[in-house]
């Protein structure tokens, strides 16, 4: 009876603390406090899932196939599309397929051409409170930072730094009163140019 009152009581003082079963899942809570440690424990303990997990994956797509093929087929294991790009009849689409992993799928006039599994660690994004002030940190799902942002009163007002997913400082960002003002990467300022007026 014992042994399940402390269990009960433990329960109830996580729940209440905000703290979930894995350090993974915690990158996400509202609380920044149990984000912050759920990061330090995944730099200290993580281990990504291997890439050989795509494997057989990877090998059933190929040349020739139709976009919406692909796409059909790749459906239940995409967690997210992660942006893409495109030239002329030439498109490139990212496809998040866990934590760890994203595929980079290649068409030339919505055929399939190719792809390629990148290594990259996902971005686990928590809004803040609407009126928030202060700091909120993003982190990536291996526990380093992602971001650094400033807010005042639920708008980003300052600078939001960037880092890369080694920890390394990517670029600066500056808002205004959650209106983009200008980005510094490597030192160069790029500031916004009004629009021309008619």
């Amino acid at each position: 009876m014992k042994k399940i009152r402390f269990i009960w009581l433990l329960l109830v003082c996580c729940s209440a603390s905000g703290l979930s079963a894995s350090p993974l899942s915690d990158l996400t809570s509202t609380n920044q406090n149990v984000r912050d440690a759920a990061a330090k424990i995944l730099r200290e303990t993580y281990t990504p899932p291997s890439g050989t997990n795509w494997d057989t994956l990877i090998a059933s797509l190929h040349p020739g196939t139709p976009k919406t093929n692909v796409l059909s087929f790749l459906r239940p294991n995409i967690v997210q599309t992660e942006g893409g790009g495109s030239s002329g009849t030439y498109e490139f689409c990212r496809y998040r397929l866990d934590v760890s992993w994203v595929l980079e799928c290649y068409f030339e006039r919505d055929i399939f051409t190719g792809c390629k599994l990148i290594k990259y660690p996902g971005q686990m994004w928590v809004n803040p409170p609407p009126s928030f002030t202060g700091i909120s940190t993003i982190y990536f799902s291996n526990g380093q930072t992602n971001l650094l942002i400033h807010y005042k009163n639920g708008k980003q007002d300052g600078d939001m730094i960037v880092f890369t997913e080694d920890g390394q400082i990517s670029h600066t960002m500056r808002y205004l009163d959650g209106v983009w003002q200008h980005d510094d990467t490597n030192g160069t300022t790029k500031p916004i140019q009004a629009p021309a007026k008619p």
